[in-house]
C-alpha cells in the first residue's frame, strides 16, 4: 500500500486569504501562511513553499482528460513572527489552464494543505479577459529566521510546538510556474 511521505505529518498548512476567483494575469495576490503551519526554520519553509492549481479532470472511454497541474510563480516575505507571506501571480492563460473551477493547494516542506476550490477565469467557456503578467516582489527572508510551531516526529514529519533564532539576508529568489497537463 502507497502512503505519501507526509502521511503522519499532524500539521498541515493552514493558508489564509487565498481568493474565490483566480484570473489570467493582473495583479498577484498575498497569501498568508502561518508559523504553525510548518515546523524548522521559517526561511527553510518559505524557500520551500509552493502554490499550484489542479484539476482532477474527467474520465471517459477509459482515458482521464482535462487533467491539469499549474504551480503559479511565487515569492515571499518571511516576518519576524515566522509568519509567511507569499506573493502569487494569477494563471498564465487560459491555453494552459481552462476556465471553471479547480482547487488551489499550498505545499510548505512538501506538506500540502487542504485545497481550497477557487474559479478560474470566468468560470466559463468563450473568451476570457487576459491581463500582463504581474511582477512580483522580491523574496524577503526574515533578520532572525523563527522556527515553526508544528514540531516534527522522528521521521520529520510535523506534528507539535517548538521556537528558535539564526539570520537571514534579502534573496531575490522565486518560484517559477510549472504545468503539468494533456494538451488536447
Amino acid at each position: 500500500i502507497f502512503y505519501p511521505s507526509y502521511f503522519n505529518a499532524t500539521t498541515r498548512p493552514t493558508p489564509s486569504g487565498v481568493p474565490t476567483n483566480i484570473s489570467y494575469g493582473g495583479n498577484s495576490f498575498d497569501i498568508t501562511v502561518p508559523p504553525s503551519s510548518y515546523a524548522g526554520s521559517s526561511n527553510y519553509a518559505a524557500g520551500n513553499s509552493t502554490v499550484v492549481l489542479m484539476r482532477g479532470g474527467f474520465t471517459t472511454h477509459a482515458m482521464n482528460m482535462g487533467q491539469r497541474y499549474v504551480q503559479l510563480n511565487n515569492t515571499f516575505t518571511v516576518q519576524s513572527d515566522g509568519t509567511i507571506v507569499l506573493h502569487v501571480a494569477q494563471a498564465p492563460n487560459p491555453y494552459i489552464l481552462q476556465p471553471g473551477p479547480a482547487f488551489l493547494f499550498v505545499t510548505v516542506n512538501g506538506i500540502p494543505s487542504n485545497g481550497s476550490y477557487v474559479i478560474v477565469g470566468s468560470g466559463n467557456f468563450g473568451t476570457q479577459p487576459t491581463s500582463p503578467a504581474s511582477v512580483l516582489p522580491a523574496a524577503v527572508l526574515a533578520e532572525d529566521s523563527v522556527t515553526g510551531t508544528a514540531a516534527k516526529d522522528s521521521v520529520g514529519n510535523s506534528t507539535g510546538s517548538g521556537s528558535g533564532s539564526g539570520s537571514g539576508t534579502s534573496s531575490s529568489t522565486s518560484h517559477l510556474g510549472e504545468y503539468i497537463g494533456i494538451g488536447v
